[in-house]
């Protein structure tokens, strides 16, 4: 859609094609149970350890869901050339 297909490095996420966007989401999996790492008496944003790790790994899952998603559509969109028509056969 908006996405031209460039040649080098792309540093800002939102210009990469979801294709490479959805690699990025990929690489965040292992970091999502670090919460789980933290002490229990500390509370961030007012949720607790366990909270928080399942909340971003919730929203880790979601996103990747949606960004494969929108990446296989749009695959569709430029992979292929609309279906030629043919007039129907009238005897």
């Amino acid at each position: 859609m908006f996405i031209r297909k460039r040649k080098g490095p792309l540093f800002t996420y939102w210009q990469l094609p979801y294709r490479k966007k959805f690699y990025r989401i990929l690489w965040m999996f292992p970091f999502a149970p670090v919460f789980l790492l933290f002490p229990d008496d500390v509370v961030y944003f007012g949720l607790s350890r366990n909270q928080l790790a399942a909340l971003s790994f919730t929203l880790l899952v979601a996103l990747a869901a949606y960004t494969y998603y929108r990446w296989k559509k749009s695959d569709g969109e430029e992979g292929t050339a609309p279906p030629a028509t043919q007039p129907p056969d009238t005897e």
